[in-house]
């Protein structure tokens, strides 16, 4: 398991040692990054803030790589199907990690149903700010 990002700056709230398995990479280089996710089995993102759309969602989705989400009504709105969703809980967390590497083909072919429905989307409203930019009648 790689972790990405400031870990340092939250290592004094860890409860024990990460397990030999979890490599904190820190921050990496854009195509690095890239790489680490497309080559990934699961991207997990979560938040504790009710109403905030993590970049790894759309990461997660733009790759078609499945994802784990903080179960919030903004993700519940806007990434399902496609996500799976948990609470921010050690059990809840590896009951979603179970889900998704037993059915990974499966989350994989929500998240291509998933990006083509949020481009019909953003084409659809920018078709009509468009319009409305133009005078045209929305």
């Amino acid at each position: 398991m790689q972790v990405t990002g400031n870990v340092e700056a939250h290592r004094d709230s860890f409860r024990t040692e990460p397990p030999d398995n979890v490599v904190f990479t820190g921050f990496v280089p854009d195509a690095d990054f890239v790489t680490l996710l497309r080559e990934s089995d699961c991207i997990i993102d979560l938040t504790t803030l009710p109403d905030c759309l993590v970049c790894g969602a759309y990461e997660a989705t733009a790759l078609g790589v499945p994802v784990i989400l903080s179960d919030t009504a903004a993700n519940r709105e806007i990434f399902i199907p496609g996500a799976v969703l948990a609470s921010n809980n050690a059990r809840d967390l590896a009951r979603a990690i179970r889900e998704v590497l037993r059915h990974r083909r499966e989350h994989q072919a929500e998240m291509q149903i998933l990006r083509e429905h949020l481009v019909r989307r953003w084409e659809q409203q920018f078709g009509r700010f468009s319009r409305w930019l133009d005078g045209s009648t929305l």
